[in-house]
């Protein structure tokens, strides 16, 4: 399914910055530790564009929001040094592959504005991506 290798190619670009940090992902158990910093990985497609009149050219659209969820009440320098790294390590023309697909984030990722949430500061990070089949 393509929503799923596109979806793979990002986690995988996340999960290879250093330093590593504890990842939430969509539908997974996950058990934040009390006290530290984690992020919450999710995909979010847009409608697909159709560029042929058969079909076959399908261009899929969409977010791949993460969510830096740091401990609330400690400052917002750590989570937003940890938000410009994750925007310049998926800075555009970032082209990432799967067997079949060609992934890009055309755009500079946008670094939302904290909120606090539960016992966390939030900070969000969203990367536009485009996907076509190879």
């Amino acid at each position: 399914m393509s929503i799923l290798k596109i979806q793979a190619a990002l986690e995988k670009r996340l999960a290879s910055m250093t330093p590593a940090l504890a990842t939430a992902l969509e539908n997974l158990p996950f058990e934040p530790t009390p006290g530290t910093a984690y992020q919450r990985a999710e995909l979010i497609p847009n409608s697909p564009i159709d560029h042929a009149l058969t079909l076959d050219v399908v261009e899929h659209r969409g977010l791949f929001q993460v969510t830096l969820m740091y401990p609330l009440g400690a400052g917002r320098g750590a989570a937003q040094a940890r938000a410009q790294a994750i925007a310049d390590h998926f800075a555009p023309l970032l082209v990432l592959t799967e067997p079949g697909w060609r992934i890009e984030v055309y755009k500079t990722p946008r670094i939302g504005a904290g909120m606090p949430f539960a016992d966390r500061w939030a900070v969000p990070v969203t990367a536009h991506w485009r996907a076509l089949k190879t």
